[in-house]
């Protein structure tokens, strides 16, 4: 097999997992890629090997936390990748023998660090303009896997997993007991009631805020051991204002602003991604189901973060209120709109 073939399938693959609407077994990639079942299981192992794609590979199956509300405590489960990266002989072997065939894996290019390769797919567009500037075909299908970029600090999969834990935690009342790196490098043992996650805008840190009146960074937890039951929490007295703030930003002089999106009913995949983002706001928030539209309503304080989650989402969200917002973002568009049409002269 040619090294351009090799790149074109593997750019189709990337492309088929990383779509909001294809269902990303090992089987259909097979079938639609028109390759033979056991070469597609050896592809998606290298997948799973590579540094840079295992670092934002996820299966949509993954259930990171089981709960048992008999117990004490909860038991922590690890994410596929996980149980790879601690037993890679054995979930190889399950992988070649069509043990994992039918799961579904997805890609989440966000948890990507500054440093790593990051993939980025390119448009037609993109191609036109790389081709203009007299790049060979076969670095142009590089390009199309990896290049090195600027991104901001990664959500890394442990960090999501311990989010889902201090929610359960918060949501139960309940204790969290956790090892936490301090700044200036030792590791401390912690037990606290969790009340609030808040993510800074500036640096895409997530924060823990605790009823103890302390706050801790999430990517400094170097191990939740486990989840307390306990009959009598400390009191914590919030801002009455302070439960309208979206991510880390809250000015109590600021009022909030009722905003309202809508997003399109079958694409399943970006449904369950906005209600695992939205879970945070179940105390103001509403998203319902209308027909073949979801639609989420909600007041806020703290637009540049409101935007700056969107952003994450493209043309897969249509913002319907406020009309300012809704005005700036078609203004944007038309601007957009602008540089295509001046790109008519490039070569595809």
């Amino acid at each position: 097999m040619n090294n351009i073939y090799k790149f074109d399938l593997l750019s189709n693959i990337i492309s088929l997992i990383n779509s909001e609407e294809y269902d990303a077994s090992i089987t259909n990639l097979a079938n639609d890629c028109n390759i033979p079942l056991p070469y597609m299981r050896k592809v998606m192992l290298s997948l799973i090997k590579n540094q840079t794609t295992q670092y934002c590979l996820y299966t949509s199956d993954e259930l990171f936390i089981s709960a048992d509300n008999d117990d004490d405590d909860f038991d922590l489960e690890q994410s596929f990748i996980e149980k790879y990266t601690d037993d890679p002989k054995r979930y190889a072997e399950l992988i070649l023998n069509g043990t994992y065939d039918d799961m579904t894996w997805e890609f989440n290019l966000r948890v990507l660090d500054n440093i790593c390769d990051v993939i980025l797919p390119l448009t037609h567009l993109e191609y036109g303009a790389i081709t203009a500037l007299g790049e060979s075909i076969l670095s142009i299908k590089r390009g199309a896997l990896l290049e090195k970029k600027e991104t901001v600090n990664p959500i890394s999969l442990e960090v999501q997993k311990n989010c889902d834990t201090i929610l359960t935690a918060k949501s139960n009342g309940y204790a969290v007991s956790f090892s936490y790196q301090k700044s200036n490098g030792e590791i401390e043992q912690v037990t606290c009631h969790p009340v609030e996650l808040t993510t800074n805008i500036s640096d895409n840190w997530i924060y823990m805020s605790s009823a103890e009146g302390k706050s801790y960074r999430l990517d400094r937890f170097k191990q939740i051991h486990r989840i307390i039951k306990t009959t009598s929490p400390p009191e914590y007295t919030e801002n009455p204002k302070k439960k309208y703030a979206w991510g880390s930003y809250f000015n109590d002089e600021l009022e909030p602003i009722h905003v309202k999106i809508r997003i399109a009913a079958e694409t399943k995949n970006i449904i369950r991604k906005v209600k695992n983002d939205l879970k945070y706001r179940s105390r103001t928030g509403k998203l319902i189901q209308d027909g073949e539209y979801y639609f989420f309503e909600d007041d806020i304080i703290g637009l540049p973060e409101f935007q700056r989650w969107l952003r994450g989402y493209g043309s897969s969200i249509i913002v319907l209120e406020p009309q300012e917002l809704r005005d700036e973002i078609v203004q944007n568009a038309k601007i957009i709109l602008d540089l295509y049409n001046k790109s008519k002269s490039w070569s595809i």
